[in-house]
């Protein structure tokens, strides 16, 4: 039994701090002793995001400074982050995905003795460098957690493959289908708008050289070849991301290249897209909320359940396979409605409650978790 009952939540990067937020504010309901902590990876956009939820972090570490590297982050998390926890000790450290603050802040409460719980374990990929690093973190991650919320059966399985224990692994659905839930009141009704957009976003680190100008050459080709169709492409901050997507697509006609969208203005341009075209995880997870089918940018994915539920395919980054797949949903009305009409494979909206509720009774009782794994599982 747990004498210390306090939760830390822990979040550095946007789509982290997007799918913490529904169970901070589940946690909350609960009347647990919570406090969330922002690492500042993604310091502006994660405070926007909090906005959209009505929240705001206890603390932020603000640990980013310009130029840094995977090194630098991780150097500085550990400094901060080790001082804090000696200091603080919390009853759990929850972290989620597979970022340096996830990884890193596990890593320094394993340090401590200090119980962790992951939520969205047990993504994979099968390739240590797609994407990188992310998925050696969440496989680090896997090593030491004490509970583990795997978002579906899948995922579950990854873990039990690798020998993480099965009576910490509980199945709760992703609480990116909370998050959506969360802001839909203030998102605006579909348009009937007969123009068909399409939502192109890209930053991995894997598609840093050649395939951004795949990409964006394909898109030039497919705005060419269908009159009615525009491409909205928010553009990443990273200056390697940025300097390539404007040098080869600025000015071109029904192409508009706009800032990062803040959370509910992103929902709001998936809900008003024909398709989606993305290197993100967090939006091959999202856009199926919407009906709207999606592409990956990408030659392997750790979210294979939407491509299983068909309402995703992964095509790549090569110009001719891009313009092949998406005019082959713009052409055929039958294979498009495929997609566009499959169930969301990621969960219920109730994710955020599960891991809420399982964490009370972990620091109550670790066996108690156990012996409530149906109560806990999508």
């Amino acid at each position: 039994m747990h004498t210390n009952k306090h939760i830390l939540y822990v979040a550095g990067t946007r789509p982290e701090v997007i799918k913490v937020a529904p169970a901070v504010i589940a946690s909350r309901k609960l009347g647990s002793d919570v406090t969330f902590l922002l690492t500042g990876q993604h310091r502006e956009m994660a405070h926007q995001v909090l906005a959209s939820f009505g929240i705001e972090a206890d603390l932020d570490l603000d640990i980013m400074q310009a130029g840094a590297t995977l090194a630098d982050i991780s150097s500085r998390l550990i400094q901060r982050l080790a001082g804090y926890l000696s200091e603080k000790r919390p009853g759990i450290m929850v972290v989620q995905g597979d970022t340096s603050s996830a990884a890193i802040g596990g890593l320094m409460a394993f340090y401590e003795r200090i119980p962790v719980a992951h939520i969205e374990a047990g993504l994979r990929s099968g390739n240590k460098f797609h994407p990188f690093p992310e998925e050696v973190n969440r496989k680090i991650i896997g090593t030491y957690a004490d509970l583990n919320f795997a978002p579906t059966a899948l995922a579950r399985d990854n873990l039990l493959r690798e020998n993480v224990a099965p009576e910490s692994i509980l199945v709760t659905g992703n609480t990116v289908v909370d998050a959506a839930a969360l802001i839909a009141p203030a998102l605006s009704p579909r348009s009937a708008a007969s123009n068909r957009q399409l939502l192109v976003t890209t930053h991995r680190r894997e598609n840093w050289n050649d395939e951004i100008e795949q990409i964006c050459k394909a898109l030039i080709d497919i705005v060419h070849k269908y009159a009615d169709v525009s491409v909205l492409l928010p553009v990443h901050r990273n200056p390697i991301v940025y300097k390539q997507i404007h040098s080869l697509l600025d000015g071109q006609d029904r192409i508009q290249l706009t800032e990062p969208l803040n959370y509910v203005q992103l929902h709001d341009a998936l809900k008003q897209s024909h398709l989606v075209l993305t290197d993100s995880g967090g939006i091959q997870e999202e856009a199926p909320i919407y009906g709207v089918p999606s592409l990956a940018l990408r030659e392997v994915t750790e979210r294979p359940e939407a491509a299983k539920a068909g309402v995703a395919r992964i095509i790549g980054t090569r110009r001719e396979k891009i313009v092949e797949e998406v005019s082959h949903l713009l052409d055929t009305p039958e294979a498009y409605a495929k997609m566009a009409h499959t169930a969301n494979p990621f969960g219920d909206g109730k994710a955020a409650d599960r891991i809420a509720r399982s964490l009370q009774y972990f620091l109550e009782d670790p066996a108690s978790v156990r012996d409530k794994v149906e109560e806990f599982t999508y």
